[in-house]
């Protein structure tokens, strides 16, 4: 899981995907998190853990954003919702 998410990375830096970029580094940097919290190296089940994390956190924010009527960072938390998806 791992090598896919840096294949992922470094496709998006080639292809010049700045939104895509931005969220699969931040999701390395809470992949890279957790492992310090758990003082491990993660497993797939453990990484797919924390994208099923972010993946909540980017709804739950997308929810808000809509309800306050921020369509722009909306839109955004969708987009990164999308990429975690993938």
């Amino acid at each position: 899981m791992q090598e896919r998410i840096e294949a992922d990375l470094k496709s998006a830096l080639l292809a010049g995907e700045k939104g895509k970029v931005s969220t699969l580094r931040m999701l390395k940097s809470a992949i890279e998190n957790k492992r310090i919290e758990l003082k491990t190296e993660l497993g797939d089940e453990d990484i797919i853990k924390v994208i099923r994390a972010e993946a909540k956190k980017r709804v739950e924010a997308k929810e808000m954003y809509d309800k306050a009527g921020r369509d722009e960072q909306a839109a955004q938390e969708a987009a990164e919702l999308e990429v975690l998806e993938a």
